[in-house]
């Protein structure tokens, strides 16, 4: 990322902008979450998937790059031979391969359900500034 905040894209200070909520940001993934999509997802502090869902960073396919803020999310969370081949391969994954290399966070059957009750759990019994890991 180049300059500072206000000069980076829209996109960009969209898909990063949940780095800066001051309480936890949980995705719910189903079915495909590809390109913006998973950019957004990246940005979560917590990732659910469903069983079925396929992810990926399908840019490189179009001769494009991720350039959404997959390149400041995915370090923190992958290996850094596994994001190269995430990007460069361009394909799908499954949510069971995403949960391996670290892009989800758990696989649930009803990722919405679990991300709500994860939230209303955090919200009851914890505080999220008990744990700034941001």
């Amino acid at each position: 990322l180049v300059g500072p905040p206000f000069r980076r894209p829209l996109v960009q200070r969209v898909c990063l902008g949940w780095l800066s909520v001051p309480c936890p940001v949980i995705a719910a993934i189903s079915g495909r979450c590809f390109g913006a999509g998973m950019q957004l997802a990246l940005g979560c502090d917590l990732r659910f998937a469903a069983p079925s869902a396929q992810l990926g960073l399908l840019e490189a396919a179009w001769g494009l790059v991720p350039d959404m803020g997959a390149f400041y999310t995915l370090p923190p969370l992958m290996r850094r031979d596994a994001a190269l081949e995430l990007v460069w391969a361009a394909d799908a994954i499954p949510a069971q391969r995403a949960l391996e290399v670290g892009l989800v966070t758990r696989v649930e059957p009803d990722p919405l359900a679990a991300a709500d009750a994860w939230a209303h759990h955090i919200a009851a019994t914890r505080s999220p500034d008990a744990a700034p890991l941001r």
